[in-house]
């Protein structure tokens, strides 16, 4: 049974192990009213997830370098205490040793990787975030900067003369304002409540690539950057991040919801987007130069998208028809072919004439630059064209493309008379010795 316990136990421990913000919240480099020398060091974590410091550092560019290690629990506080664990109230999350100078520093909080987590530049004298060393007063972190007040190591709480704030993400349910009464302090009011929202389109295409965006507002800045966000295209499709791409192979509406939340913050928005299908038609001229028609009332982009003929032709990226527009292809691009198809940039065919789907991989890749856009002039000529199939075999299709090719290199007048003349003699001759030997008589 033990064997089971421990199991939960990791499998519930190691997804709370995730990435996370955690970084410097309260610096005593004037130490405390006992001694100069009970300096420490605050850091807070952020997010909702349990963060492993292992092979972190903390370093002043000095003589201060802190080798990290441990775990720090979600919206919660580690504070790392000099020499011994009488430097602050409260049990040290690790003790180190070093001095923070009073002329000032930048402290630097590096992952396992020597990845930066946070940077806080103190400046001369610590000008840049503050500090007492006479009232014994620390600078603390919050959301509109760094302030001055009384100490308050690992509680997350900021004291303001006889006023205390409680500082978001604390664990505990946070005050609405702040007083300035004795104090230099300048307070804060409500928080607005947390609003995401969703940037997209409204109208999308079938199997064009969407960027999706969240935004936030309310709450404070260390809420928000750390929503963690899950998306439901409503296509049975998932995603999570803050910005995220997704490709819709059906037409219609559909619902994507966002979820944004962090600690016991959360929101949702909704928006309805229409995917559109790709209405495309291609039309062949007397000369054999294939137009391809965007039959739609709106711009559709075809990167990506190709024809198929003797040869195939690609459409660069950015590639855009307007509002019943098209674009030719000239024969000499594409190939003396009485059968064309256009595929999609997924391989998927939009509409062909001739035949059925040709199988794209049999033809020879063509670079070509394509020509200016040109309106519908007419209805497309099928003269010649045989009965369009709805779907043709690799068989059939290599039998199309062989013919297409020898119809295309073949040299014209290359059956000359002389051929003829030569044939039949040859012939003649097979003749008269197969009489011979049908006859011996005539022989004797």
């Amino acid at each position: 049974m033990w064997c089971i316990g421990l199991l939960a136990s990791v499998l519930f421990i190691v997804p709370h192990l995730a990435a996370a913000k955690v970084y410097i919240s309260e610096v005593a480099w004037m130490g405390t009213e006992n001694s100069s020398n009970d300096e420490w060091i605050e850091l807070f974590n952020s997010s909702n997830s349990a963060v492993s410091v292992d092979g972190w550092t903390l370093t002043d560019g000095n003589n201060l370098s802190i080798a990290l290690s441990g775990t720090i629990a979600g919206g919660s506080y580690a504070v790392l205490e000099r020499t011994d664990d009488n430097s602050a109230p409260g049990t040290a999350f690790l003790i180190y040793t070093g001095a923070l100078s009073n002329g000032g520093a930048t402290l630097t909080l590096r992952d396992s990787s020597a990845s930066s987590e946070d940077i806080v530049a103190g400046g001369t004298d610590w000008t840049n975030i503050g500090g007492d060393n006479t009232t014994k007063e620390t600078p603390q972190r919050t959301d509109s900067g760094w302030v001055t007040a009384t100490a308050t190591p690992g509680s997350g709480s900021l004291s303001v003369g006889s006023n205390e704030v409680e500082e978001e993400n604390s664990g505990k349910e946070e005050s609405a304002e702040a007083s300035t009464t004795n104090s230099a302090y300048v307070g804060y009011g409500p928080y607005e409540e947390l609003k995401v929202a969703i940037l997209a389109p409204k109208k999308i295409y079938l199997n064009q690539e969407v960027t999706f965006t969240a935004t936030s507002t309310g709450r404070s800045d260390i809420t928000r950057n750390s929503l963690a966000y899950s998306w439901n295209f409503g296509d049975l499709h998932t995603a999570s991040g803050e910005e995220v791409t997704h490709t819709y192979t059906y037409p219609g509406k559909y619902q994507i919801w966002l979820t944004g939340e962090f600690y016991k913050y959360n929101d949702e928005d909704t928006v309805t987007v229409e995917v559109l299908p790709v209405t495309l038609a291609l039309e062949r001229k007397k000369n054999g130069d294939v137009l391809v028609i965007n039959e739609a009332d709106y711009a559709v982009r075809i990167d990506g998208h190709f024809l198929v003929g003797q040869k195939k032709v690609t459409f660069p990226p950015n590639s855009t028809l307007l509002a019943k527009q098209g674009v030719l292809v000239s024969e000499q691009e594409l190939g003396a072919s009485n059968s064309v198809a256009l595929y999609d940039n997924q391989d998927n065919m939009i509409t062909s004439y001739g035949y059925g789907n040709l199988s794209p991989e049999v033809m020879a890749v063509v670079s070509t630059t394509q020509p200016d856009t040109a309106p519908n002039t007419g209805p497309p000529i099928t003269d010649d064209m045989g009965t369009e199939q709805e779907e043709v075999g690799k068989k059939k299709a290599d039998e199309i493309l062989s013919a297409n090719v020898i119809g295309a290199t073949k040299e014209k007048g290359s059956d000359s008379p002389s051929t003829y003349v030569l044939v039949g003699f040859l012939l003649l001759l097979v003749l008269s010795v197969f009489s011979i030997f049908q006859n011996p008589s005539a022989n004797n």
